[in-house]
């Protein structure tokens, strides 16, 4: 697929190529709660001793929270895989006239569907790993006070006590614009909502251009009025891409707060281990879904 030129994000994304590798995929916020697992929950005999933590109050559930977030990732990239080799399979098969080839063809037009609906509940459930990890960077006092059922249930508290951290708040403000895409600015209005609560299905088709062997796979959305969206799948890429600056901010924005916690730094921008999630030889399948990071030499 054809991936949409959008702003970029700077630590959450593919890196392609990379300075010192072929590739690299960063997801920085999730390394940084895992650094903070790794520094502070399961410490390995030698390692360096990290700042003390005013107030520290991790559990089992904050442990399980980040790996949950991890989870959650991985499943949205490799549903973006697999929607890329259904997308393939409708293609290449489209003008077969043998049945075992054809039914390629008609297994992607049929299992499709079942992606973009896991797409949109992965999405919504890593808004929500986001949500439930946030108060363990606050004080005890006041993390146990922050919503923490959903990221809606979330950013209405930080609206109502946006003193707590007026920063954070107006992040929330600013970039969350992907959240109401998704999932409405109130219930029942987003993209995953039509699904749900609208009787939404996804009605499949695709064009050819024979003049330049072009082929464009759409996903429209069809409920009780007719057509709710025409195509589902720019809508994902633009939500991801958001999603991830909305990430950017967010960890600009508390590995700063910690940092004036602690009195040291515990996450280093310009070192890319600490933001890179895993290495790739050649863009992967998947990528058509996500954003390249814009990286500065450093």
């Amino acid at each position: 697929m054809k991936h949409q030129e959008l702003e970029c994000p700077k630590y959450h994304g593919y890196e392609y190529p990379a300075s010192d590798w072929a590739g690299r995929f960063h997801l920085g916020t999730l390394r940084f709660f895992q650094r903070i697992v790794h520094g502070y929950v399961f410490r390995v005999k030698g390692d360096e001793e990290p700042p003390a933590w005013p107030e520290k109050w991790f559990d089992r559930k904050f442990d399980q929270a980040v790996t949950k977030f991890s989870d959650t990732f991985h499943k949205l990239e490799l549903v973006a895989w697999l929607v890329e080799i259904e997308r393939m399979n409708i293609f290449e098969n489209k003008d077969e006239r043998e049945i075992d080839k054809y039914s390629k063809h008609l297994h992607g037009l049929k299992v499709v569907p079942i992606y973009f609906d896991s797409l949109l509940f992965y999405l919504r459930i890593l808004a929500d790993n986001i949500a439930d990890l946030t108060p363990y960077l606050y004080p005890v006092s006041s993390g146990r006070q922050i919503a923490r059922r959903s990221f809606r249930d979330q950013r209405k508290w930080f609206l109502k006590n946006y003193m707590l951290d007026p920063d954070y708040t107006r992040i929330v403000t600013n970039h969350t614009d992907w959240f109401d895409a998704l999932a409405g600015k109130v219930e029942g209005q987003g993209l995953r909502d039509k699904i749900i609560h609208h009787r939404g299905t996804f009605q499949v088709s695709y064009t050819t251009d024979t003049e330049v062997d072009e082929f464009k796979l759409t996903a429209g959305i069809v409920g009780d009025s007719g057509w709710l969206v025409s195509d589902v799948l720019p809508e994902l890429v633009m939500t991801t891409s958001k999603l991830f600056l909305f990430l950017d901010h967010f960890l600009c924005h508390f590995s700063g707060y910690l940092e004036n916690k602690l009195g040291k730094s515990i996450f280093d921008f310009n070192n890319s281990h600490h933001t890179e999630l895993f290495r790739f030889n050649k863009p992967l399948l998947s990528f058509w879904l996500f954003p390249r990071v814009a990286r500065s030499e450093t």
